[in-house]
C-alpha cells in the first residue's frame, strides 16, 4: 500500500512540473506578439510619432512588450509607461515627466522637472506653457539629465516659484518670467501686468509673500495704467513708479 502511494505521488510530481514547463515554455514564446497598429496615448510634449519613432515601432510587426517598455523610459519626457496587447493592437500609455519651469540659458533651452533635473529641449516640443528663468549666474557648467544643486541662481528662483504657488495659485498661474540678470537684481514678470516687479537680492521669498498680499488689493484693470514699476529691492517696502513721475529711462531705474 505504502509502495503504491510512493509510485502515485511521483507520477502527481512529474505531472505537476510538466504542466510547469509548458506553462513556462507557452509565457516565453508569447513575449514577441504581432501588432498591427499602433495606439499611442497620455503625450502632450511631444507628438505621438515621435514617441513612436524614438522605440523604434512600426505597424505590422512582431513586438516584444518588456523591450517597448524599456525603450520608452530612456526617454527625457517619459516618466512611466504601460504597454499592452489588445488584439493585434498595440496600446501605450506613456505619462510624461510634471515640468516646473523653461530655462533660457546660453542660447539653449532646458526644462526643469518637478525634481530639479535639467532636460534638454527636444526638436517637435510642444506645449510649453511654464514659467521662463533666464538669464541665471551659474558658477558650474549645466549639465543636463542631472540634478541641480542647491543653491544656485535656478534652485533659488524654483524657490520663488513654489512659494507664490502655495500662498496664491491664480498669482502663480499669472508669472510668465523670472529673470535672473546674471547675478543683478531679479525681475519678475506677469500676462497681466504691463511693467516688472523689481525684487532685487536677498529675502526673495519673503518679498513673494508681501507682494501675494499687495497684489490682492491693485485694482488689475488700472494698474498699467498708471504703473511703470514696482520695486521691493528695499527689504519688505513697496515702492511704485508711477508713469506720470517718469523722468528717466526705464534701464536707468533698474
Amino acid at each position: 500500500m505504502e509502495r503504491n502511494i510512493k509510485i502515485t505521488s511521483a507520477v502527481m510530481l512529474s505531472a505537476l512540473l510538466s504542466v510547469i514547463v509548458y506553462l513556462s515554455i507557452s509565457i516565453e514564446d508569447k513575449t514577441d506578439q504581432y501588432a498591427s497598429l499602433i495606439e499611442l496615448n497620455g503625450n502632450i510634449h511631444l507628438p505621438k510619432d515621435e514617441y513612436v519613432k524614438f522605440a523604434d515601432l512600426r505597424e505590422e510587426q512582431m513586438i516584444d512588450i518588456s523591450v517597448i517598455r524599456d525603450r520608452l523610459l530612456k526617454h527625457p519626457y517619459i516618466d512611466n509607461v504601460d504597454v499592452v496587447i489588445n488584439g493585434a493592437k498595440l496600446e501605450i500609455e506613456v505619462t510624461e515627466k510634471r515640468f516646473d519651469a523653461l530655462l533660457l540659458y546660453n542660447g539653449s533651452q532646458f526644462l526643469i522637472d518637478e525634481n530639479s533635473l535639467v532636460i534638454p529641449v527636444l526638436r517637435f516640443t510642444q506645449n510649453l506653457d511654464y514659467p521662463v528663468i533666464s538669464n541665471p549666474d551659474l558658477k558650474i557648467e549645466l549639465k543636463t539629465m542631472q540634478k541641480l544643486e542647491n543653491g544656485n541662481d535656478v534652485t533659488n528662483a524654483l524657490k520663488m516659484q513654489y512659494a507664490l504657488k502655495l500662498v496664491n495659485p491664480v498669482l502663480y498661474e499669472k508669472l510668465s518670467e523670472t529673470n535672473l540678470r546674471n547675478g543683478k537684481d531679479i525681475l519678475l514678470q506677469f500676462s497681466d501686468m504691463d511693467f516688472p516687479l523689481i525684487i532685487g537680492r536677498g529675502g526673495e521669498i519673503s518679498k513673494i509673500l508681501t507682494f501675494s498680499a499687495f497684489w490682492e488689493q491693485l485694482n488689475s484693470n488700472k494698474v498699467n495704467e498708471v504703473i511703470y514699476y514696482i520695486d521691493m529691492r528695499y527689504s519688505e517696502h513697496i515702492f511704485l513708479g508711477l508713469k506720470s513721475s517718469i523722468a528717466v529711462d526705464g534701464d536707468d531705474l533698474i
